[in-house]
């Protein structure tokens, strides 16, 4: 999942909701985080849109204790 900067309107909705606290604002990221603010604008352009009602994806569970998830994006 990838949150669209062009339509995001910085409410953190979308952080409060997420299940696994996977959402931050790139205004918190660390340093060493910063690289997720390209990737997400990138993988934003290319993935579907997911609405707010249609709950978890189906492999949520199965990806939230997975380890360096960015070695799967690049």
């Amino acid at each position: 999942m990838a949150i669209d900067p062009e339509v995001c309107i910085n409410c953190s909705i979308c952080e409060m909701i997420c299940p696994v606290a996977a959402i931050k604002s790139e205004y918190d990221l660390k340093d060493s985080e910063q690289q997720f603010t390209e990737i997400n604008r990138r993988l934003a352009n290319t993935w579907p849109a997911v609405n707010v009602g249609d709950g978890p994806l189906p492999e949520a569970d199965a990806w939230s204790s997975r380890r360096n998830k960015v070695e799967f994006l690049e």
